[in-house]
């Protein structure tokens, strides 16, 4: 595992953790040992996830990825941001041509989720080729 690996499996524990203790700071019976199991769970999967990515990279003897792909990655980025920034922007203009002066909060979460989607399965694609 390298620093980057480490990192990324750093911030999805802390997001897990701060986003359960936000799910759960409006019940009155709040137990911080509650989502240990949730953690010690994303720390075990990522260190498999982790473990089977480097014994592959091994195997193939190739790095992960070179400076082509870091560019390539950064373009998609960017292009991806774009259109979900494009497509934000008119959902918002036509609801409020639609009479629609707030949007539910549940709508935005799940129109980030699929943005967050769509990126990381374009990031896959762009790895690959």
């Amino acid at each position: 595992m390298n620093k980057r690996d480490v990192v990324i499996l750093v911030g999805v524990l802390l997001g897990m953790c701060v986003g359960i203790l936000i799910m759960n700071s409006g019940s009155l019976g709040f137990d911080i040992l509650s989502f240990l199991p949730y953690v010690i769970g994303a720390l075990v999967g990522g260190l498999i996830a982790a473990w089977f990515a480097q014994r592959k990279r091994r195997k193939a003897q190739t790095p992960e990825v070179d400076e082509r792909i870091q560019q390539n990655l950064i373009k998609a980025l960017l292009n991806t941001a774009i259109i979900f920034g494009i497509l934000l922007w008119v959902s918002l203009m036509f609801s409020y041509a639609l009479g629609y002066r707030s949007i539910p909060i549940v709508y935005l979460i799940v129109y980030l989720g699929i943005a967050f989607l769509s990126t990381s399965i374009v990031f896959e694609i762009v790895k690959r080729k």
